[in-house]
């Protein structure tokens, strides 16, 4: 029974996955984006102050050399910038979105809000809140496997 639950919750979010990635997709065509910069924009906007490159690869779980590629094609079409109020060296000051990031970033959650609308329709806030922990141990246990963790 078990396995089962598993098997079916494991294919749900892959589904649910690939279908997000469609929606981010179409959004950000019109701007010559893909939905591989899409957490880069959630994630940044999250962090109310910014993220270095290294807090930014950590976030998004993907190496430097992809997060270095990335805030370089969003720099360059003006969607992210090193926040100049950031300390350090260049290296460590942190990205914010700029002016027209967070045009997109609206743009992002307008789409994806009504799915989490309709959503909060079914559900009780309870369930919902449950939902979000068992999510939250789910990534969580994932990414210490992946970092060889028990």
């Amino acid at each position: 029974m078990e396995k089962r639950i598993y098997d079916n919750n494991i294919l749900a979010f892959d589904r649910i996955t690939k279908n997000t990635k469609r929606i981010i997709d179409t959004v950000l065509k019109e701007h010559g984006l893909r939905s591989t910069h899409a957490s880069c924009f959630f994630r940044i906007c999250e962090a109310n102050d910014g993220l270095t490159s290294t807090e930014l690869a950590e976030a998004c779980g993907v190496d430097k050399a992809f997060i270095s590629r990335i805030t370089a094609e969003l720099t360059e079409n003006g969607y992210i910038c090193k926040d100049p109020a950031s300390v350090g060296m260049i290296y460590k000051r942190k990205f914010v979105l700029t002016e027209k990031g967070h045009e997109i970033y609206d743009a992002l959650l307008k789409e994806l809000s009504k799915i989490t609308s309709k959503t909060r329709d079914k559900l009780t806030d309870a369930k919902l809140q449950a939902f979000t922990e068992v999510l939250d141990v789910l990534d969580k246990n994932i990414i210490d496997y992946l970092k060889g963790g028990d």
